[in-house]
């Protein structure tokens, strides 16, 4: 492990602006002689993706949006860096040869650069979950027929990564996802019609995107993370579980036949995406 750990790796973000992106960027610029960035992507947000490729001395920044491409050509003028706008530049950029490809653009918009990494065979750090909630079915057989990797970053499916028996899954008897409850758990039912948009994205526990706090205050988060455990582990539906853990130390549990349960635990003071390498055929460890 100690080699691989030395070696200089290459990444790839996609929605590097994000908070996902930009906890990946502080993991990378924390370990510089680690990693060479190859492409960063964003949505719309020209001064804060130029102001990341600048810093870390990315090859290549993508803007979504193809209105924004002069201003990003022009933020990064004198760089050396290489712009490109538009949808199909987000699946170049994903196509691009990358040790690691960071999947973090929210919602379905994600899916076709995530794909596109996964059928040139590349390890994706999957923080997108919408990708297999919509096209689980899909991108797993690209997984298994093109020989890619998906490395689950979402803390609750990492959770369960870890201490998923993949070499005897038919000694799992079910899996647990937590829930934290989100910020209305112990509101009044009646009290729920008032609640404005500013109480919704104040998670008691944690500091997310816009999209994920809404939909974690709702209680969607946690179905859509049923569906994606369901596409990444070889368990039936009924085999995943999901249990309110307001405290959000424990992230997932594994219970297996003979009884035992194994959790992954984390304080919430550490709580942030973890860039993990792949270890031999099954586990992972922070770098």
């Amino acid at each position: 492990m100690g080699t691989l750990m030395n070696e200089t790796r290459s990444i790839t973000i996609l929605g590097s602006t994000g908070s996902i992106g930009c906890n990946t960027l502080d993991l990378i610029e924390a370990n510089p002689d680690q990693w060479r960035v190859v492409a960063l992507t964003a949505n719309r947000n020209v001064a804060k993706l130029a102001e990341q490729a600048r810093r870390v001395g990315a090859e290549h920044a993508v803007i979504a949006d193809p209105d924004h491409y002069t201003a990003l050509k022009e933020a990064l003028a004198g760089s050396g860096i290489k712009v490109s706008a538009g949808p199909q530049a987000l699946v170049d950029a994903a196509q691009e040869p990358a040790d690691w490809v960071m999947a973090g653009i929210v919602g379905a918009a994600g899916l076709a650069p995530t794909l596109a990494a996964v059928k040139r065979g590349a390890m994706v750090g999957l923080a997108n979950k919408e990708c297999l909630v919509c096209a689980g079915d899909l991108v797993m057989k690209a997984v298994k027929e093109c020989g890619a990797t998906i490395l689950p970053v979402d803390s609750e499916h990492n959770a369960i990564f870890q201490v998923f028996d993949f070499v005897r899954s038919e000694g799992v008897s079910k899996i647990i996802l937590t829930a934290s409850g989100g910020p209305f758990r112990t509101r009044p039912r009646h009290s729920l019609a008032t609640v404005t948009p500013e109480e919704a994205v104040k998670h008691p526990n944690w500091a997310m995107g816009a999209k994920i706090s809404i939909d974690s205050a709702t209680m969607m988060n946690k179905g859509l993370e049923l569906i994606e455990a369901y596409h990444l582990f070889p368990l039936p539906e009924d085999k995943i579980e999901i249990l309110v853990h307001p405290q959000s130390v424990i992230h997932s549990m594994v219970e297996y036949v003979d009884g035992s349960v194994l959790a992954q635990l984390g304080s919430r003071i550490c709580a942030r995406p973890s860039l993990i390498h792949w270890h031999g055929q099954r586990g992972c460890q922070p770098l």
